[in-house]
């Protein structure tokens, strides 16, 4: 059985800390900016879901489940909050 490589130690003598995914920050400013434009969100959504991967595949390398949680949620809740307001703008305006 082989475990995951363990983060180098910090030389102050404690413990290492985890770097941020990337995909995860991106994720989340993608998701934001879906406000202004609805497609984003989707790049947003599948980098939220690609960095919680990543992260829980580090075995504590890398950190930033947070942030790629709230990626896929600020996503979701964008992309659904587009969807509805293109449905009601084709029916009820058109």
């Amino acid at each position: 059985m082989s475990y995951p490589p363990q983060p180098p130690p910090d030389p102050g003598g404690g413990p290492a800390q985890p770097r941020t995914s990337q995909k995860a920050v991106w994720g989340l400013v993608l998701g934001v900016l879906g406000l202004l434009c609805g497609p984003l969100s989707i790049v947003g959504l599948i980098l939220g879901r690609q960095a919680r991967t990543e992260i829980d595949q580090s075995g504590g390398i890398v950190g930033g489940r947070g942030i790629a949680q709230a990626a896929v949620i600020v996503s979701t809740v964008v992309l659904v909050i587009w969807v509805v307001g293109t449905v009601l703008r084709l029916t009820v305006w058109s």
